[in-house]
């Protein structure tokens, strides 16, 4: 059957508000695959959340009947996990589309901080081409073809911690 999927998510805005991309990094099975994309224009708070919205679909996508999604803005992810209101009307809309997307696939939203969320560390170096996962372990990536995902890292890269805050 396999590991259960952890697929990191990020997103940025530059300048903010500018120009989105969100970054997701799949570590299941002993591998790693990532992906950056273009998500329009906004702010750093709509770029995380349709990061998380691109985790949700990657975990749909693939087909796994659980998946843990790790971020590391702690507003997003309390959010995401009912514990904050949502006003703006957008979020609110991607909240909806979370929920859609929980009844395909049972993932749950976690906590980490930024210096352990792989998708930070690949939306930092700019593209998938020239990622490279700056843990000591990660340094010997592979390429995998796929079509949402370009890179393979050791699963060794996967330690994540569960925040309090969200009640794990």
């Amino acid at each position: 059957m396999g590991d259960i999927p952890r697929i990191y998510f990020d997103g940025e805005a530059r300048p903010n508000p500018g120009k989105l991309r969100a970054g997701i990094v799949v570590v299941q099975d002993q591998q790693a695959r990532v992906g950056a994309y273009n998500t329009g224009q906004g702010n750093s708070h709509l770029a995380e959340w349709l990061a998380l919205i691109v985790a949700a679909r990657t975990a749909v996508a693939m087909g796994a009947p659980q998946a843990e999604l790790l971020g590391s803005n702690i507003g997003v992810i309390d959010q995401a996990n009912g514990g904050a209101l949502i006003r703006d009307p957008v979020i609110q809309q991607l909240s909806t589309q979370l929920g859609v997307l929980r009844g395909l696939c049972r993932f749950d939203v976690f906590y980490v901080e930024r210096g352990v969320n792989l998708a930070g560390r690949l939306l930092e170096t700019g593209n998938t081409s020239g990622f490279r996962c700056k843990v000591a372990m990660c340094e010997n990536a592979e390429v995998v073809d796929g079509p949402l995902i370009d890179r393979a890292i050791p699963a060794n890269c996967n330690s994540a911690r569960r925040s309090p805050n969200v009640g794990c």
